[in-house]
């Protein structure tokens, strides 16, 4: 998603960018769902199913439904702050897990 979302905007050829805005329009809503099923009940999300949960999942997930824009309340609730929240470390930055 990252990546098409660069060519979309950054591509000097309207063709390429225009193929990659339509790919990025046709898997929104599909992602979406998956996104959704990714959710955790702490508020993290997992990488993939059956993955790991982290606060890098969480990101990304959230990175993506952000330029999608399809982050949606079931996404981005209090859970999910909580969870990233329980990610700080005692000098101040995240690590992956909370804990």
């Amino acid at each position: 998603v990252l990546a098409l979302a660069i060519i979309a905007t950054n591509s000097e050829s309207k063709d390429v960018a225009q193929l990659a805005l339509d790919y990025l329009a046709q898997i929104r809503l599909p992602l979406k769902n998956w996104f959704l099923r990714l959710k955790q009940p702490d508020g993290g999300f997992r990488m993939h199913f059956d993955g790991e949960v982290d606060v890098r999942a969480t990101y990304t997930i959230l990175c993506c439904a952000k330029l999608l824009n399809i982050a949606v309340d079931e996404m981005c609730d209090d859970k999910v702050v909580d969870y990233i929240r329980r990610c700080q470390t005692f000098e101040g930055g995240f690590g992956g897990e909370p804990g």
